[in-house]
């Protein structure tokens, strides 16, 4: 069942959240940033697109979402290699890699070797 709730009023006093409230809205917020970023990719915002995928695997990391987690830092690797960071673009990468394979998903590995290679 989804938790539906009054955002403006529960942003403006957090402490009136319980905690499936605040997971969702950290859920939606992660999003939020991810979307933003890809936006901002496809139109050359790189800089834009680094800052918004930073905060939305700041989230991940927190809702412990390893998939997304893993995604975010492919992404990530791609924006640090289109402004010319090669270092922090493997480090994405063997780190979105390395999540990928502790997840199993052979699939995300794929994608990710994809980009890096």
């Amino acid at each position: 069942m989804p938790v539906h709730f009054n955002c403006k009023a529960l942003l403006s006093n957090p402490k009136a959240m319980n905690p499936a409230q605040a997971l969702d809205v950290r859920k939606t917020r992660a999003k939020y940033f991810f979307r933003q970023a890809l936006k901002q990719y496809v139109t050359c915002e790189f800089q834009l697109a680094l800052q918004s995928w930073q905060q939305a695997l700041i989230l991940y990391r927190e809702l412990q979402d390893y998939q997304a987690e893993a995604t975010t830092l492919g992404y990530l690797g791609l924006v640090y290699g289109n402004l010319g960071d090669n270092t922090k673009a493997t480090t994405c990468f063997q780190n979105a890699i390395k999540i990928a394979q502790e997840l199993k998903n052979l699939q995300l590995e794929a994608i990710l070797l994809r980009f890096w290679i």
